[in-house]
C-alpha cells in the first residue's frame, strides 16, 4: 500500500512539473508575442488604436498569467488561492 501511495505521489509530482513547464512555455510565448506587437506598433503610426491594442494585449497576457498561477496553486492544494 505504501509503495502504491509513493508511486502515485511521484506521478503527481511529474504531472505537476510538466504542467509548470507548459505554463512557463506559454508565458514565454506570450511575452514574445507582446514584444512582436510592440515592435510592429512602433513601426506603424503609433496612434491611439495601436496603444489601445497594446494595452488590451497586456491585460490579456496578465489574465492568462494569473490563471496559470491559480491553476498551479490549486493543483498543489494551496487553500490561499491568488496570493
Amino acid at each position: 500500500m505504501l509503495e502504491l501511495k509513493r508511486m502515485m505521489q511521484i506521478r503527481f509530482e511529474k504531472i505537476a512539473a510538466a504542467q509548470l513547464k507548459l505554463a512557463q512555455t506559454r508565458k514565454l510565448s506570450s511575452e514574445a508575442d507582446l514584444k512582436d506587437l510592440e515592435f510592429v506598433d512602433k513601426e506603424q503610426s503609433g496612434g491611439e488604436l495601436g496603444k489601445h491594442s497594446r494595452e488590451m494585449e497586456k491585460r490579456d497576457h496578465q489574465r492568462l498569467s494569473d490563471m496559470d498561477k491559480l491553476a498551479f496553486q490549486q493543483m498543489h492544494g494551496d487553500k490561499n488561492l491568488g496570493v
